[in-house]
């Protein structure tokens, strides 16, 4: 997994992942993308936000938070998901 460094980390110690969560794709969209990051996570709430969906999904390395237009919203229980080096970074807890 790639990430951009706020901090440098020491080997070992825990950190914190934060991506944008308009720039998360989502569903098909993310096995096609040609993107630096990709996992697979079960979509555990929906929220309707105006014109946007926000959905948390639970993943192996925690809950990600990802919002995306109703219109092309997937709401599938398992999803993929990707993200591109420049959309995270990676801070020290």
């Amino acid at each position: 997994m790639g990430c951009r460094n706020g901090r440098s980390p020491s080997i070992g110690n825990a950190v914190t992942l934060m991506i944008r969560p308009e720039r998360v794709r989502l569903g098909e969209t993310a096995k096609t993308a040609k993107a630096d990051n990709q996992l697979s996570g079960k979509v555990a709430s929906v929220t309707y936000v105006g014109q946007l969906i926000e959905l948390k999904v639970e993943t192996p390395i925690g809950s990600l938070t990802v919002t995306q237009l109703s219109s092309t919203a997937d709401f599938s229980l398992e999803q993929s998901l990707s993200w591109n080096v420049n959309d995270c970074i990676l801070l020290p807890d």
